[in-house]
């Protein structure tokens, strides 16, 4: 490898590191959130958790094939990037509706099966959007270095590890 594609693969591990660690900070963000609405049980890890999955697998799904059509994915990661601060910002003001929707929720509507699972969609629609664009950040970086490097399997996996270390 030469030094001008070891350099490019370093910055794309370093981004991948801020990646992991602005998805680390969003946690105790998104966990305060549901914890006021359902308190700290396994229901709320549970849902968090699930809806969580859910945005980064859909976020690296759709932008998978996006990154595969960009001649240059930095493009897409710093797009990504400026989703993922914009949401943060606004998500305390913009999640101050969720409790409110919740209690709401509990009381009009019954069984209570259902009315969980409307709490359910308010956190979805709450968290969703974030994890979404943090999970299309490792497709976009992956195309990046996949381009600089003969043996993708191994910067993928490279890649990986340095996002959750982050």
């Amino acid at each position: 490898m030469d030094s001008g594609a070891r350099r490019f693969r370093s910055i794309a591990l370093l981004l991948a590191f801020a990646t992991g660690a602005v998805s680390l900070a969003f946690v105790p963000m998104s966990a305060q959130m549901v914890h006021s609405v359902v308190g700290q049980g396994p229901f709320a890890v549970a849902a968090l958790l699930g809806v969580s999955m859910l945005g980064l697998g859909l976020g690296a799904e759709v932008c998978a094939g996006l990154a595969g059509r960009r001649h240059r994915p930095i493009i897409l990661y710093g797009g990504l990037e400026i989703c993922i601060g914009l949401c943060m910002l606004g998500f305390s003001p913009a999640t101050a509706w969720v409790p409110t929707a919740c209690a709401w929720l509990y009381r009009a509507v019954e069984p209570a099966p259902v009315s969980l699972a409307g709490v359910s969609l308010c956190m979805s629609l709450a968290v969703l959007p974030v994890m979404f664009f943090i999970g299309g950040t490792l497709p976009a970086l992956g195309r990046l270095i996949s381009h600089q490097n003969a043996d993708s399997g191994q910067a993928a996996a490279c890649l990986y590890g340095v996002t959750i270390l982050g």
